[in-house]
Order: C-alpha cells, then structure tokens, then sequence
C-alpha cells in the first residue's frame, strides 16, 4: 500500500513498538513523528508532528520494546563515539483514546556499541 510522498526528505527512520507509529529525522537534526491513527479505515499514518531539534549528533536510531521498565516503548540512540543512549518513552498529552509515545529528550547511557554497522 503507498503510504505517501516526501518520505526522502529524512534521512533515518524508525518505528516504535505497535501502535505507536513512526519515528523520523530529517538533514537539520529534527525528530518527527508519525502516529498510527486509531480509527480505520484511514492512511497508515497521520500527519508528522515535530517533536524536537538536536538528533544529528546519533549515528543510528532503533525503536525498541519496552527497556525503562515503566510499559512504554523505548528508543536508543548510538553517538559518533559509539556510546549507546535509552531515551524512555513518554506519553504526551492528546486524546485519552490516542496518547502519543515519544521519546524523552532526558537519556541513559547503555553502553559502547561502536563495533557493530547495524543496529536493527
């Protein structure tokens, strides 16, 4: 299914735990995301919401399961230093039927992961 055009304009993405939608950043550094919406029939994703600046200096972004231990989904981030970062997820305020997950702006250094090219 054609999801829509202009996806080119990121140059990494990700998705989050389902529902959670998609997570992507564009050439600035910028972290936007992409909700699931909660009634179909309806496009795959709803209009990109921007979350916030300051993600360039991360080599990858992996949208993972639940690491925090607080039951929402996470994303970890490596640098170019190969340090690996846990961004916890949080629900920002919207609809009670539709709380958007995104990742907090706080982190958590994981460990050094430089010796892998991929992280899925």
């Amino acid at each position: 299914m054609r999801v829509g055009g202009g996806w080119n304009a990121y140059d990494t993405m990700t998705t989050l735990d389902s529902p959670n939608g998609a997570l992507a950043r564009d050439a600035a550094g910028v972290l936007w995301k992409h909700d699931v919406p909660a009634v179909a029939p309806a496009p795959p994703f709803t209009p990109k919401q921007r979350l916030q600046g300051d993600w360039k200096r991360y080599t990858a972004l992996v949208g993972t399961g639940e690491l925090g231990r607080d039951r929402s989904a996470d994303l970890v981030a490596r640098d170019a230093s190969g340090q690996l970062w846990l961004h916890q997820g949080r629900r920002r305020t919207g609809p009670a039927w539709n709380p958007s997950l995104v990742p907090d702006t706080a982190r958590t250094p994981v460990g050094g992961w430089n010796v892998y090219d991929l992280l899925v």
